[in-house]
Order: structure tokens, then sequence, then C-alpha cells
């Protein structure tokens, strides 16, 4: 201490807390801006569960369907061509594409003990909704003919959807949708899958799996069911819809375990047979002559 320096007894200097405050400060800043942000997405989240963009209104208007490649299959002419069906082979960005359109028919839904083993009416058959290995319960919301066989959305995966209204066939995505209620309340049907192509927009999936893929699809008002003869991920059939130029696309069951079969004016042609035993969950989505 130099001769000029004052000293006060008992009391010491008082440190500069200035810096402190401001860090704290700082992180209230922050902490507010991140629950901003938090609110808002979950805000975000909510619209868009709750949006639905669907397509209505289904007529027969003819559509071309792209093409490409070289080959017998990638000719894009019709294998099996009646005035109620039509089964197309093709090839689109070089995976084999398998189309099928309806024409004069009725769509849809029946359980496996509602249908004959071979219809004549029946111009076409698939299995539909998803069944669960081991419980074989129908996965997410499943209505027929208004009553509920399963209720709940299990996942994002499952917010696709297919509402049969009399005779409109909607196709949409949303967790919650008043198409479900009208199912319900109007005897109509309902399920749920994956949706692939959402207001003409692909959707992305994070999962790598390849498979056998399979949905129903609305172009310019016309039905389409399309599936995958070569194994492909959700991704690749996403874009390969998106290319076909449809509005909107929801999931069938893939694989080749599963009933599928079409039915000419001469014969009727089994495309795969499910091997295993069949359960009462077991469904279909069926075209019908008119």
């Amino acid at each position: 201490m130099k001769d000029t320096d004052i000293e006060v007894l008992g009391s010491k200097p008082k440190p500069d807390n200035s810096g402190k405050r401001r860090t704290a400060l700082l992180v209230v800043i922050l902490v507010l801006i991140a629950a901003i942000v938090v609110v808002l997405i979950l805000l975000l989240r909510q619209n868009g569960a709750d949006a639905e963009i669907v397509q209505q209104d289904v007529d027969n208007k003819e559509e071309s369907i792209p093409v490409e490649g070289s080959g017998d299959i990638a000719t894009g002419q019709p294998t099996a061509d009646t005035a109620d069906f039509r089964c197309i082979d093709t090839i689109i960005e070089g995976v084999k594409i398998r189309i099928f359109e309806s024409g004069n028919t009725a769509v849809s839904l029946a359980m496996y003990n509602e249908i004959d083993t071979n219809p004549t009416d029946v111009v076409f058959a698939t299995q539909a909704a998803n069944i669960r290995a081991d419980n074989h319960n129908v996965i997410g919301d499943f209505v027929i003919n208004g009553e509920v066989k399963v209720k709940g959305c299990p996942n994002d995966m499952y917010r696709g959807f297919c509402a049969l209204l009399a005779d409109k066939l909607i196709i949409g995505k949303a967790e919650k949708t008043t198409f479900l209620d009208s199912a319900i309340i109007k005897n109509g049907s309902f399920y749920r899958h994956c949706a692939y192509v959402t207001g003409g927009a692909p959707e992305q999936f994070d999962d790598p799996k390849e498979a056998i893929r399979r949905a129903l699809c609305l172009k310019g008002g016309k039905v389409l069911v399309v599936e995958s003869v070569d194994i492909v991920t959700l991704s690749n059939f996403a874009q390969i819809l998106h290319r076909l130029n449809v509005d909107n696309a929801v999931g069938l069951m893939g694989g080749k375990n599963l009933d599928e079969w079409y039915r000419t004016d001469s014969s009727r042609t089994v495309l795969y047979q499910n091997p295993y035993e069949p359960n009462l969950n077991r469904n279909y989505l069926i075209f019908r002559k008119k």
C-alpha cells in the first residue's frame, strides 16, 4: 500500500457482478426464444395433423400414363383390357411396375368371410389394411359398412387413409379426420396405411428396407392400384407414383404373401396367393362390376 492510499477498516471492495448479470440475462433470453420455437413447432404439427388434402368425385376420365425403358414390359400395353378393368405392365425409373385401372366398377372393402373364393362379379381384388403378425388385428382405424373394427392411429406412419362413402372414394392424410366419423355414421368404410403422395407431392420416408409395394391412387378422379413388381424402398415408390402424376396415394398391403387376382371376360388370373391360414381380420379392396 502506498502512503497516499486510504484504507477503510472493516470493509472489502465490492466485486464487479455486471458480467454475471449480463450472462444470466442472456441465458433467460435464450430460454424464452427456445420456448417460443417449441410452441410454434407444436402448433404447426397440430395444424398439419388436422389438415386434410383429399381428392374426391371418382369418375372415368382417360389419362395417359408415362412409360420408359425398352422391352415387352415397358411398352405400356395392357396385359388385360376389358370395359371394367385394365392391367398394364410398364417400367418407371428402372423399376417394373404393374398398374390396375378400374372402369365401370364400384370399389369397396370386404372381410375374408364376406366374399366368395371365385366371385364372377369381382374384376380385381387385393388385400388392403395391414394385419399384425402377433395378434392378427388390423393396424389403425378400420371401419366396414359403418362397423368399427379397430379404433386409433398407431403412429405417424399410418396417418394416410382411404374413406369409402356411398359413391365417393377419398384418399388423404390426417391423424384426425371427419371422414372417419362420416364412415361410421353413413355406413361407409375406412382404413389406414402410409400416405405415399399427398396433394401431388411425394412423401419422404427414413425406412431403407426394400419390398414389393402397393398403393391405391387417385389421378384426375380416376382410380388406380399401382404395385411394384420389383422390390423398392418406401421413398422410391413414392417417387414412382409422383412420376405417374397421381394426386393422392395411400398404401395397400405389400409383399408377396397376400391374395390378389383379377378377372377378364374369359378367365381369372391369380397374381399372388396368401400361404397362411386365413383369419377373420383379413380384408380386401375389391372392384365389382356395376
